[in-house]
């Protein structure tokens, strides 16, 4: 999947505030499992969303992600159809609990294996993954658990830790904004792997946690702007790593 970022900057037209999704729910046992892309691809991407779950925005990213990397993406429903309320939005301790609830490693593990099986036995044999906020952190643990993961793309992540860096085995890509703490040592450790030289990082300054998923504003011109750009970066990533 080796193209330039030119060619992805190019193929991708702007995120739209209005959009309606054009993927198709799949049920994979009790969990639905948002599908959109190729079907005839030997590649996938699972996407992990964030807490607010089967958003229109990112829904939309995936429909941009499958579109312009002619992959097959899914997005299983973690939650179940009960994510994290914007209602509750900036009540951090009761975020963290409910997360403790409902979206840990141990839970959320054989779901995300059940979708890499349902796409393994259609013919997919190279699996990239996408975590939003939690689930970023998700998807770098899972790069450690399996190699049936070829990469990974953190964006804006949440629950950071070291140690998920140290056991990754995958190329990781991190997009971060200004709310993200310092990563320094979190990329040393990647740079240090032996497909170091593959993982990126970027930071937007200027952007909120959130904001190239469900807590972005695309009706806000620089946030579509900057939204449509992370779109970009991801899908770039993925050309040369999948």
């Amino acid at each position: 999947m080796q193209h330039s970022s030119e060619q992805a900057c190019c193929s991708i037209p702007p995120v739209d505030s209005n959009y309606k999704a054009v993927g198709t729910v799949k049920r994979l046992g009790d969990m639905d499992v948002y599908m959109v892309g190729s079907t005839t691809s030997n590649r996938a991407i699972i996407v992990l969303y964030d807490v607010y779950g089967f958003h229109k925005n990112t829904k939309q990213f995936c429909d941009r992600l499958a579109e312009a990397g002619n992959v097959q993406v899914a997005m299983p429903d973690f939650f179940r159809g009960k994510p994290w309320l914007a209602s509750n939005a900036g009540n951090r301790e009761a975020l963290v609990k409910w997360v403790t609830q409902v979206g840990t490693r141990e839970k959320c593990m054989p779901d995300l294996n059940a979708v890499k099986s349902m796409l393994q036995k259609q013919g997919v044999n190279q699996i990239g993954l996408v975590g939003f906020c939690w689930g970023a952190k998700i998807a770098v643990q899972a790069t450690g658990e399996s190699k049936d993961y070829a990469a990974a793309a953190l964006i804006h992540p949440s629950f950071i830790s070291i140690d998920d860096a140290k056991s990754a085995q995958a190329p990781v890509m991190v997009l971060a904004t200004k709310d993200e703490p310092d990563m320094t040592e979190y990329m040393e450790q990647l740079y240090a792997k032996p497909f170091g030289s593959k993982c990126t990082f970027t930071r937007f300054e200027d952007m909120h946690h959130g904001f190239a998923a469900a807590r972005g504003d695309w009706e806000n011109k620089e946030q579509n702007k900057r939204a449509t750009e992370a779109i970009r970066l991801t899908v770039d990533f993925f050309r040369n790593n999948l």
